[in-house]
Protein backbone atom coordinates (compact mmCIF):
# COMPACT_ATOMS: atom_id res chain seq x y z
CA UNK A 1 0.00 0.00 0.00
CA UNK A 2 1.15 3.36 -0.76
CA UNK A 3 3.02 5.47 1.93
CA UNK A 4 0.41 8.49 2.43
CA UNK A 5 2.77 11.82 2.02
CA UNK A 6 2.55 14.18 4.78
CA UNK A 7 2.29 18.08 5.02
CA UNK A 8 2.15 20.72 7.90
CA UNK A 9 0.13 23.21 5.73
CA UNK A 10 -2.82 23.34 3.05
CA UNK A 11 -0.34 25.28 1.05
CA UNK A 12 2.13 22.13 0.76
CA UNK A 13 -1.46 20.38 0.44
CA UNK A 14 -1.81 21.98 -2.91
CA UNK A 15 1.47 21.54 -4.42
CA UNK A 16 1.48 18.44 -3.87
CA UNK A 17 -1.98 17.66 -5.61
CA UNK A 18 -1.19 20.09 -8.64
CA UNK A 19 1.26 17.69 -9.65
CA UNK A 20 0.29 13.90 -8.63
CA UNK A 21 -3.79 13.87 -8.00
CA UNK A 22 -3.77 11.92 -11.42
CA UNK A 23 -1.71 9.36 -9.43
CA UNK A 24 -4.50 7.92 -7.17
CA UNK A 25 -7.28 6.27 -8.48
CA UNK A 26 -9.45 7.40 -5.68
CA UNK A 27 -9.35 11.19 -4.64
CA UNK A 28 -10.37 9.71 -1.17
CA UNK A 29 -7.27 9.07 -0.71
CA UNK A 30 -5.75 12.48 -0.87
CA UNK A 31 -8.92 13.05 1.87
CA UNK A 32 -6.96 11.15 3.88
CA UNK A 33 -3.70 12.82 3.44
CA UNK A 34 -5.80 16.23 4.25
CA UNK A 35 -7.54 14.90 7.49
CA UNK A 36 -3.78 14.64 8.43
CA UNK A 37 -2.94 18.26 7.57
CA UNK A 38 -6.29 19.61 9.03
CA UNK A 39 -5.51 17.23 12.43
CA UNK A 40 -2.20 19.20 12.41
CA UNK A 41 -3.38 22.73 12.01
CA UNK A 42 -5.81 22.30 14.43
CA UNK A 43 -3.30 21.29 16.80
CA UNK A 44 -1.36 24.53 15.45
CA UNK A 45 -4.11 26.54 16.48
CA UNK A 46 -4.64 28.01 12.69
CA UNK A 47 -8.30 27.45 13.16
CA UNK A 48 -8.71 28.83 9.77
CA UNK A 49 -6.91 27.39 7.72
CA UNK A 50 -8.23 23.77 9.20
CA UNK A 51 -11.78 25.01 8.32
CA UNK A 52 -10.42 25.37 4.48
CA UNK A 53 -9.04 22.04 4.23
CA UNK A 54 -11.85 20.16 6.35
CA UNK A 55 -13.80 21.77 3.25
CA UNK A 56 -11.66 20.79 0.33
CA UNK A 57 -11.41 17.21 2.17
CA UNK A 58 -15.72 17.02 2.04
CA UNK A 59 -15.07 17.56 -1.18
CA UNK A 60 -12.86 14.95 -2.66
CA UNK A 61 -14.72 12.05 0.03
CA UNK A 62 -17.69 11.83 -2.15
CA UNK A 63 -17.28 8.20 -4.49
CA UNK A 64 -17.68 8.59 -7.98
CA UNK A 65 -20.35 5.69 -9.12
CA UNK A 66 -23.38 5.11 -11.69
CA UNK A 67 -22.28 9.09 -12.84
CA UNK A 68 -22.18 10.86 -10.25
CA UNK A 69 -21.18 11.46 -6.94
CA UNK A 70 -22.20 9.74 -4.29
CA UNK A 71 -21.78 9.90 -0.39
CA UNK A 72 -18.71 8.02 1.36
CA UNK A 73 -21.23 6.89 4.67
CA UNK A 74 -24.64 6.79 5.22
CA UNK A 75 -27.03 6.18 7.98
CA UNK A 76 -29.52 7.01 10.44
CA UNK A 77 -28.82 9.39 13.61
CA UNK A 78 -30.31 8.93 17.26
CA UNK A 79 -33.49 10.68 16.62
CA UNK A 80 -33.80 8.76 13.14
CA UNK A 81 -32.99 10.99 10.34
CA UNK A 82 -31.21 10.40 7.52
CA UNK A 83 -27.53 11.19 7.61
CA UNK A 84 -24.82 11.09 4.93
CA UNK A 85 -21.34 11.82 4.50
CA UNK A 86 -19.91 13.88 2.47
CA UNK A 87 -23.47 16.06 1.20
CA UNK A 88 -24.08 17.85 -1.44
CA UNK A 89 -26.13 20.13 0.68
CA UNK A 90 -22.86 20.76 3.17
CA UNK A 91 -21.42 23.23 -0.18
CA UNK A 92 -23.99 26.44 0.23
CA UNK A 93 -22.33 30.06 1.34
CA UNK A 94 -18.83 30.74 2.24
CA UNK A 95 -18.31 26.88 1.56
CA UNK A 96 -19.41 26.83 -1.85
CA UNK A 97 -17.60 30.50 -2.27
CA UNK A 98 -14.52 28.86 -0.92
CA UNK A 99 -14.68 25.56 -3.27
CA UNK A 100 -14.74 28.31 -6.07
CA UNK A 101 -11.60 29.64 -5.34
CA UNK A 102 -10.02 26.46 -5.71
CA UNK A 103 -11.45 26.02 -8.58
CA UNK A 104 -10.04 28.94 -10.23
CA UNK A 105 -6.81 28.49 -8.84
CA UNK A 106 -6.07 24.40 -9.70
CA UNK A 107 -5.01 23.56 -12.96
CA UNK A 108 -4.90 19.81 -12.43
CA UNK A 109 -7.69 18.50 -14.18
CA UNK A 110 -8.89 16.20 -11.96
CA UNK A 111 -9.17 18.37 -8.89
CA UNK A 112 -11.06 20.89 -11.61
CA UNK A 113 -13.86 17.79 -11.95
CA UNK A 114 -14.09 17.63 -9.03
CA UNK A 115 -14.74 20.96 -7.54
CA UNK A 116 -16.82 21.67 -10.61
CA UNK A 117 -18.99 18.81 -10.40
CA UNK A 118 -19.79 19.75 -6.68
CA UNK A 119 -20.76 23.23 -7.66
CA UNK A 120 -22.68 22.16 -10.38
CA UNK A 121 -24.15 19.92 -8.06
CA UNK A 122 -24.74 22.31 -5.53
CA UNK A 123 -25.48 25.35 -7.80
CA UNK A 124 -26.81 24.08 -10.90
CA UNK A 125 -24.92 26.60 -12.50
CA UNK A 126 -24.45 25.58 -16.21
CA UNK A 127 -20.87 27.15 -16.31
CA UNK A 128 -19.73 24.49 -13.73
CA UNK A 129 -21.51 21.77 -15.71
CA UNK A 130 -19.37 22.36 -18.83
CA UNK A 131 -16.50 22.65 -16.75
CA UNK A 132 -16.75 19.50 -15.23
CA UNK A 133 -17.24 17.73 -18.79
CA UNK A 134 -14.26 19.11 -20.34
CA UNK A 135 -11.99 18.36 -16.70
CA UNK A 136 -13.20 15.03 -16.66
CA UNK A 137 -12.55 14.26 -20.54
CA UNK A 138 -9.45 15.80 -20.18
CA UNK A 139 -9.10 13.68 -17.11
CA UNK A 140 -8.92 10.51 -19.01
CA UNK A 141 -5.78 10.44 -20.82
CA UNK A 142 -3.95 10.72 -17.46
CA UNK A 143 -5.61 8.01 -15.98
CA UNK A 144 -5.16 5.85 -19.19
CA UNK A 145 -1.15 6.46 -18.67
CA UNK A 146 -1.36 5.52 -15.09
CA UNK A 147 -3.47 2.35 -16.08
CA UNK A 148 -0.38 1.67 -18.13
CA UNK A 149 2.03 2.31 -15.67
CA UNK A 150 0.61 0.66 -12.56
CA UNK A 151 -2.27 -1.82 -14.09
CA UNK A 152 -2.63 -3.14 -10.62
CA UNK A 153 -4.18 -0.25 -8.91
CA UNK A 154 -7.04 -0.95 -11.62
CA UNK A 155 -7.04 2.56 -13.11
CA UNK A 156 -9.79 1.38 -15.69
CA UNK A 157 -12.40 1.80 -13.20
CA UNK A 158 -12.26 5.77 -12.39
CA UNK A 159 -11.64 6.13 -16.37
CA UNK A 160 -15.11 4.05 -17.21
CA UNK A 161 -16.62 5.46 -14.26
CA UNK A 162 -15.16 9.67 -15.49
CA UNK A 163 -16.59 8.55 -18.91
CA UNK A 164 -20.12 7.62 -17.95
CA UNK A 165 -20.43 10.96 -15.89
CA UNK A 166 -19.16 12.39 -18.31
CA UNK A 167 -21.95 11.57 -20.32
CA UNK A 168 -24.48 11.97 -17.54
CA UNK A 169 -23.51 15.51 -17.27
CA UNK A 170 -23.55 16.25 -20.74
CA UNK A 171 -27.07 15.37 -20.70
CA UNK A 172 -28.16 16.99 -17.72
CA UNK A 173 -26.94 20.00 -19.28
CA UNK A 174 -28.48 19.44 -22.78
CA UNK A 175 -25.25 20.18 -24.29
CA UNK A 176 -25.12 18.26 -27.45
CA UNK A 177 -21.33 19.24 -28.25
CA UNK A 178 -20.33 17.72 -25.44
CA UNK A 179 -22.61 15.20 -25.55
CA UNK A 180 -20.86 14.15 -28.99
CA UNK A 181 -17.80 14.62 -27.28
CA UNK A 182 -18.71 12.13 -24.85
CA UNK A 183 -19.89 9.73 -27.48
CA UNK A 184 -17.34 9.73 -29.23
CA UNK A 185 -14.62 8.90 -26.45
CA UNK A 186 -16.64 5.89 -25.05
CA UNK A 187 -16.79 4.33 -28.72
CA UNK A 188 -12.86 5.15 -28.94
CA UNK A 189 -12.16 3.34 -25.50
CA UNK A 190 -14.04 0.62 -26.31
CA UNK A 191 -12.25 -0.01 -29.51
CA UNK A 192 -8.33 0.86 -28.22
CA UNK A 193 -8.49 0.15 -23.79
CA UNK A 194 -5.54 -1.87 -23.43
CA UNK A 195 -6.47 -5.42 -23.29
CA UNK A 196 -3.78 -6.90 -21.29
CA UNK A 197 -4.88 -4.22 -18.51
CA UNK A 198 -6.42 -5.94 -15.57
CA UNK A 199 -9.57 -3.88 -15.43
CA UNK A 200 -10.23 -4.09 -18.99
CA UNK A 201 -13.13 -6.41 -18.87
CA UNK A 202 -14.82 -4.13 -16.37
CA UNK A 203 -14.39 -1.35 -18.31
CA UNK A 204 -15.53 -3.08 -20.93
CA UNK A 205 -18.74 -4.17 -19.62
CA UNK A 206 -19.58 -1.10 -17.59
CA UNK A 207 -19.32 0.95 -21.04
CA UNK A 208 -20.98 -1.22 -22.86
CA UNK A 209 -24.15 -1.51 -20.95
CA UNK A 210 -23.90 2.22 -20.47
CA UNK A 211 -24.68 2.31 -24.30
CA UNK A 212 -26.59 0.01 -24.15
CA UNK A 213 -29.06 1.79 -21.84
CA UNK A 214 -28.67 4.72 -23.76
CA UNK A 215 -28.75 3.42 -27.31
CA UNK A 216 -30.68 6.34 -28.61
CA UNK A 217 -27.72 8.34 -28.24
CA UNK A 218 -25.96 6.19 -30.78
CA UNK A 219 -26.46 5.35 -34.65
CA UNK A 220 -27.11 2.06 -35.60
CA UNK A 221 -24.00 1.70 -37.37
CA UNK A 222 -22.29 2.43 -33.92
CA UNK A 223 -24.30 -0.23 -31.74
CA UNK A 224 -23.40 -2.70 -34.92
CA UNK A 225 -19.51 -1.81 -34.15
CA UNK A 226 -19.80 -2.40 -30.60
CA UNK A 227 -21.86 -5.65 -31.21
CA UNK A 228 -18.27 -6.87 -33.37
CA UNK A 229 -16.36 -5.47 -30.71
CA UNK A 230 -18.62 -8.05 -28.08
CA UNK A 231 -18.00 -10.85 -30.57
CA UNK A 232 -14.28 -10.36 -30.52
CA UNK A 233 -14.33 -10.05 -26.60
CA UNK A 234 -16.38 -12.80 -26.42
CA UNK A 235 -14.35 -15.26 -28.30
CA UNK A 236 -10.97 -13.77 -26.09
CA UNK A 237 -12.52 -14.75 -22.95
CA UNK A 238 -13.49 -18.04 -24.49
CA UNK A 239 -10.18 -18.95 -25.57
CA UNK A 240 -8.80 -17.59 -22.06
CA UNK A 241 -11.03 -20.70 -20.19
CA UNK A 242 -12.97 -17.35 -18.67
CA UNK A 243 -16.35 -18.28 -19.39
CA UNK A 244 -18.10 -16.51 -17.18
CA UNK A 245 -16.67 -13.19 -18.28
CA UNK A 246 -17.65 -14.52 -21.81
CA UNK A 247 -21.52 -15.04 -20.84
CA UNK A 248 -21.30 -11.52 -19.70
CA UNK A 249 -20.71 -10.50 -22.50
CA UNK A 250 -22.49 -12.59 -24.45
CA UNK A 251 -25.73 -11.34 -22.36
CA UNK A 252 -25.12 -7.50 -23.10
CA UNK A 253 -24.19 -8.57 -26.81
CA UNK A 254 -28.49 -10.00 -26.99
CA UNK A 255 -29.72 -6.84 -26.03
CA UNK A 256 -27.69 -5.15 -28.35
CA UNK A 257 -28.99 -7.82 -30.73
CA UNK A 258 -32.43 -6.75 -29.95
CA UNK A 259 -31.91 -2.82 -30.19
CA UNK A 260 -30.42 -3.01 -33.64
CA UNK A 261 -32.59 -5.86 -35.49
CA UNK A 262 -29.86 -8.67 -35.18
CA UNK A 263 -30.64 -12.24 -35.04
CA UNK A 264 -29.58 -12.89 -31.03
CA UNK A 265 -30.07 -16.89 -31.58
CA UNK A 266 -26.19 -16.69 -32.17
CA UNK A 267 -25.43 -15.37 -28.93
CA UNK A 268 -27.79 -17.60 -27.09
CA UNK A 269 -25.66 -20.62 -29.17
CA UNK A 270 -22.09 -18.95 -27.65
CA UNK A 271 -23.65 -18.64 -24.52
CA UNK A 272 -25.07 -22.16 -24.39
CA UNK A 273 -22.06 -23.41 -25.03
CA UNK A 274 -19.96 -21.35 -22.08
CA UNK A 275 -22.14 -23.07 -19.69
CA UNK A 276 -21.78 -26.40 -21.43
CA UNK A 277 -17.78 -26.42 -20.53
CA UNK A 278 -18.22 -24.86 -17.34
CA UNK A 279 -20.45 -27.97 -16.93
CA UNK A 280 -17.71 -30.04 -18.07
CA UNK A 281 -14.92 -28.59 -15.59
CA UNK A 282 -17.77 -29.15 -12.69
CA UNK A 283 -17.13 -32.92 -12.72
CA UNK A 284 -16.74 -33.34 -8.88
CA UNK A 285 -19.57 -34.61 -7.44
CA UNK A 286 -19.80 -33.03 -4.25
CA UNK A 287 -19.65 -30.01 -6.81
CA UNK A 288 -23.87 -29.08 -6.88
CA UNK A 289 -23.17 -26.26 -9.39
CA UNK A 290 -23.01 -28.69 -12.36
CA UNK A 291 -26.81 -29.26 -12.86
CA UNK A 292 -27.29 -25.61 -13.03
CA UNK A 293 -24.77 -25.15 -15.69
CA UNK A 294 -26.58 -27.24 -17.80
CA UNK A 295 -29.32 -26.31 -17.07
CA UNK A 296 -28.76 -23.08 -18.26
CA UNK A 297 -27.15 -24.34 -21.08
CA UNK A 298 -30.38 -26.39 -22.26
CA UNK A 299 -31.84 -22.86 -21.64
CA UNK A 300 -29.65 -20.80 -24.05
CA UNK A 301 -29.06 -23.40 -26.67
CA UNK A 302 -33.57 -23.79 -27.01
CA UNK A 303 -33.68 -20.47 -27.51
CA UNK A 304 -30.80 -20.38 -30.34
CA UNK A 305 -32.44 -23.05 -32.12
CA UNK A 306 -29.84 -26.09 -31.26
CA UNK A 307 -31.13 -29.52 -33.04
CA UNK A 308 -33.56 -31.42 -30.58
CA UNK A 309 -30.74 -34.15 -30.41
CA UNK A 310 -28.39 -32.19 -28.89
CA UNK A 311 -30.65 -30.85 -26.36
CA UNK A 312 -31.81 -34.19 -25.38
CA UNK A 313 -28.44 -35.27 -24.93
CA UNK A 314 -27.92 -32.21 -22.42
CA UNK A 315 -31.17 -33.11 -20.59
CA UNK A 316 -29.60 -36.70 -19.87
CA UNK A 317 -26.41 -35.04 -18.68
CA UNK A 318 -28.55 -33.09 -16.15
CA UNK A 319 -30.23 -35.81 -15.14
CA UNK A 320 -26.82 -37.68 -14.49
CA UNK A 321 -25.42 -34.61 -12.73
CA UNK A 322 -28.09 -33.97 -10.51
CA UNK A 323 -28.24 -38.07 -9.56
CA UNK A 324 -24.73 -37.82 -8.97
CA UNK A 325 -24.62 -34.57 -6.75
CA UNK A 326 -23.75 -35.37 -2.91
CA UNK A 327 -25.09 -32.76 -0.78
CA UNK A 328 -23.07 -32.56 2.61
CA UNK A 329 -25.19 -34.13 5.02
CA UNK A 330 -25.21 -35.25 9.47
CA UNK A 331 -26.00 -38.15 10.35
CA UNK A 332 -27.23 -38.50 13.70
CA UNK A 333 -29.36 -39.97 16.10
CA UNK A 334 -31.57 -37.40 17.96
CA UNK A 335 -33.95 -37.84 20.87
CA UNK A 336 -37.12 -35.86 20.02
CA UNK A 337 -39.36 -37.13 22.93
CA UNK A 338 -39.26 -34.22 25.30
CA UNK A 339 -41.22 -32.37 22.05
CA UNK A 340 -43.36 -35.02 21.81
CA UNK A 341 -44.34 -34.82 25.58
CA UNK A 342 -45.54 -31.23 24.94
CA UNK A 343 -47.11 -31.49 21.37
CA UNK A 344 -50.72 -31.31 22.47
CA UNK A 345 -49.69 -28.20 23.78
CA UNK A 346 -48.85 -26.30 20.13
CA UNK A 347 -50.31 -28.99 17.64
CA UNK A 348 -53.72 -29.97 19.65
CA UNK A 349 -54.89 -33.52 19.11
CA UNK A 350 -56.67 -32.90 15.87
CA UNK A 351 -53.40 -32.43 13.91
CA UNK A 352 -52.93 -34.52 11.09
CA UNK A 353 -49.13 -36.16 10.55
CA UNK A 354 -47.89 -34.20 8.34
CA UNK A 355 -49.01 -30.94 10.25
CA UNK A 356 -47.56 -32.96 13.92
CA UNK A 357 -44.09 -33.80 12.02
CA UNK A 358 -43.50 -30.17 10.66
CA UNK A 359 -44.84 -28.53 14.12
CA UNK A 360 -42.11 -31.12 15.66
CA UNK A 361 -39.26 -30.32 13.31
CA UNK A 362 -39.71 -26.58 13.63
CA UNK A 363 -40.01 -26.65 17.26
CA UNK A 364 -36.63 -28.57 17.32
CA UNK A 365 -35.12 -26.33 14.52
CA UNK A 366 -36.04 -23.28 17.09
CA UNK A 367 -34.58 -25.00 19.91
CA UNK A 368 -31.19 -25.08 18.65
CA UNK A 369 -31.06 -29.18 18.08
CA UNK A 370 -30.46 -28.69 13.75
CA UNK A 371 -28.49 -31.48 13.23
CA UNK A 372 -30.26 -33.70 10.37
CA UNK A 373 -33.27 -36.02 12.10
CA UNK A 374 -32.76 -39.25 10.16
CA UNK A 375 -33.51 -42.45 12.67
CA UNK A 376 -35.47 -40.71 15.51
CA UNK A 377 -38.33 -40.42 13.22
CA UNK A 378 -38.90 -43.80 12.30
CA UNK A 379 -38.96 -44.18 16.09
CA UNK A 380 -41.67 -41.37 16.56
CA UNK A 381 -44.71 -43.44 18.78
CA UNK A 382 -47.39 -42.20 16.45
CA UNK A 383 -45.61 -43.92 13.46
CA UNK A 384 -44.64 -47.44 15.29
Amino acid sequence: MMEKPKFDTIEEFHAYVEEHAHEHSHLSFLGTILQKTRDLLVEGGREEDAKLAQIEMDALNFDLRNGDLGSMFSGVDKDGQAREYPSIEMFGDERGTYLERRLSGTKHPVLSARFAHVLWKSTRKIGFGQQAIDSYLESLELYEKQDTLKPEEHFGLIISQSLITTFKLSLSTKDKARVTASKTKLLNLLRTFNQESPSHFNLFWQLTDFLTQNRRQFHNSELREVLDLCAVMHDRYRSAIDFHAAIQVGEISIRLSEVTATDPRVWHIRIGECYEELAKRATDPSNPVAPGFLMEAIEHLRRGGASSERLTDLERAYEDAAKAVRYGQVTQEVDLSPVLENRERFCGGGCSLPAQLGQILVTAFHRGRRKTVLQSVAKLPFLA
